[in-house]
């Protein structure tokens, strides 16, 4: 404030405090699975130098808003299910006002689809008496529980042994072996070769 006494006049500066910003708000991954973590990332910004100092961060999962997550920047995958919708909203604070609010674009919780392959009856060549495995690799090893396996000889299921990779079967000389199998979310079975006793 600055007065001039002979003309009876004063001055003053009002100082405003600018309102800080958030920009480049986003949620890593863009394209999760349930077994990624949500991260949030965003640029603050402040044209008065003030730090970021109380800024609200409010979590929504299809919709709907998720108390619990409050202010926190990282949703573990324990909370992420297959077809959930997250955002996320960002008040910025200077820790004297806050800015406006900015809202990040939705990403939605895609599982992997879980493939098998390298379908083979071992051994190659089995005497009557082995004990036969189904071999295979699936994409997702913590999946390769979750699987369905068919056991055929002479291309007649033999549904005693449904589901077992270790089978000792009922077989003689010259019959043919073979299983089918697939991950419990595919469609179809996948056959292995055949093999003959």
């Amino acid at each position: 404030k600055e007065c001039d006494w002979s003309s009876d006049v004063c001055s003053s500066d009002l100082v405003y405090n600018s309102l800080p910003i958030i920009s480049n708000i986003e949620i890593t991954p863009l394209s999760p699975s349930p077994t990624d973590d949500l991260v949030l990332n965003y640029d603050y910004s402040d044209y008065d130098g003030d730090l970021e100092s109380g800024t609200i961060i409010r979590w929504f999962k299809n919709g709907v808003y998720q108390r619990q997550f409050d202010n926190i920047t990282t949703i573990t995958s324990a909370f992420l299910q297959d077809n959930d919708i997250w955002n996320v909203d960002v008040y910025p604070s200077d820790g004297l006002e806050y800015g406006l609010r900015e809202t990040s674009s939705n990403v939605k919780v895609t599982a992997i689809a879980i493939s098998v392959s390298e379908l083979m009856v071992w051994p190659c060549s089995p005497n009557p008496n082995d004990i036969i495995k189904a071999e295979y690799e699936i994409s997702n090893e913590v999946e390769s529980e979750n699987v369905s396996i068919r056991w055929y000889v002479n291309n007649q299921i033999i549904p005693s042994v449904n589901d077992q990779r270790f089978v000792r079967l009922d077989v003689n000389e010259d019959d043919q072996i073979r299983f089918e199998m697939k991950h419990q979310d595919a469609l179809f079975y996948v056959s292995s070769s055949t093999v003959i006793v």
